[in-house]
C-alpha cells in the first residue's frame, strides 16, 4: 500500500473517531481512486468501499451507502468472503439503511442472514453479535413490537456482561437501549435503574460533563425517573442535562455502523 493511501486511511478514521463524515467520505474516495488506478485488488477496494458506506450512513444518506455496501458485497464474493464475519457485518449495516426508508421487510432477511453468519464463525454468545441484535431490536421498535425488541436487547445485554466488568464502557449502549424499551413498556422503576446504571459507568469512565453520550443518558434517566414519580431526581437530572447541552454535548446515541478500515487487507 502506497503512503499517501495509508494515510489517507488514517486520516479517515481519525474523521470517523470525531464525527466528521465529510472529511472521512473525502478522503475514502481519494483512496478508492488510487486502490482502482493502481489495479491493488479487491481485497484492498472492498474495505474502503464499506467505510464509505459507512460515512455516508452517518451523513444520511441511506441509498449512497446502500449502494456502496451492496457493491463490497458482491466484491467479496469471488475472495471468497461471502461467508465470513466482514461479510455479516455489511449485511447487518446494509439492513441498517433500509430500515432507516422504512424497507422492514427488506432488512429482515439481512439481519437474519448476518447472525447466521456471525453464529457459525463465533458462536452463540460471542460479542460480535451484539451490533446485529441490536439493528434487529431497532427495527421492532420501529414496528412497535417492544416485546420482540426486549428480548433482543436482553440477549444482547447478557453476552456483553459474560465478556466485561459490571462497569466497563461497553456496556453503557446496551444498558440504554433496553432501559428506554423498559421504559416505554411501562416499568419505569427497572427503566430508571438501568438507565442510572448507564450514567454511572459513563461518569466513573469519562468524568466530563461535555461528554457527548451524557446528554442522552441524562434525559432518558430523568424521563424515566419522572414516569416512576420520582420527580426531585429527575429535575436534578434535567438541570445537570442543561449545563452538559451548554458544554456542547449532541445527541448520539443513535444506531450508526461502526468504521472498518483496514491497513492492510485481512488484519
Amino acid at each position: 500500500m502506497t503512503a499517501p493511501l495509508q494515510e489517507w486511511i488514517q486520516d479517515a478514521r481519525r474523521a470517523f473517531a470525531r464525527r466528521d463524515y465529510h472529511q472521512a467520505l473525502m478522503l475514502l474516495n481519494r483512496a478508492a481512486a488510487v486502490v482502482i488506478e493502481e489495479e491493488l485488488g479487491e481485497e484492498y477496494l472492498v474495505p474502503i468501499l464499506r467505510a464509505v458506506g459507512d460515512a455516508r450512513c452517518g451523513l444520511g444518506d441511506w441509498q449512497g451507502a446502500q449502494d456502496h455496501y451492496r457493491e463490497a458485497l458482491e466484491r467479496m464474493e469471488p475472495l471468497g468472503l461471502a461467508e465470513s464475519a466482514d461479510a455479516a457485518g455489511l449485511l447487518c449495516n446494509l439492513g441498517y439503511c433500509l430500515d432507516q426508508q422504512q424497507r422492514f421487510e427488506d432488512s429482515e432477511p439481512l439481519y437474519v442472514r448476518a447472525l447466521k453468519l456471525y453464529v457459525r464463525n463465533f458462536g452463540n454468545d460471542h460479542p460480535i453479535l451484539v451490533s446485529v441484535l441490536t439493528n434487529m431490536a431497532f427495527r421492532l421498535t420501529m414496528l412497535d413490537d417492544l416485546a420482540g425488541a426486549r428480548g433482543l436487547f436482553e440477549r444482547a445485554l447478557d453476552i456483553m456482561l459474560r465478556y466485561v466488568d459490571a462497569h466497563h464502557l461497553a456496556l453503557v449502549e446496551p444498558l440504554n437501549n433496553l432501559g428506554e424499551v423498559v421504559r416505554r413498556q411501562g416499568d419505569a422503576e427497572l427503566a430508571a435503574e438501568l438507565l442510572l446504571r448507564a450514567v454511572g459507568i459513563l461518569e466513573q469512565k469519562v468524568p466530563d460533563d461535555g461528554h457527548e453520550d451524557l446528554d442522552v443518558l441524562l434525559r432518558n434517566a430523568a424521563r424515566a425517573l419522572g414516569d416512576a414519580g420520582r420527580q426531585e431526581e429527575a429535575m436534578a437530572l434535567l438541570q445537570r442535562n442543561i449545563r452538559c447541552a451548554g458544554a456542547g454535548c449532541s445527541v448520539v446515541m443513535e444506531r450508526l455502523p461502526d468504521a472498518c478500515l483496514q491497513d492492510e487487507p485481512g488484519k
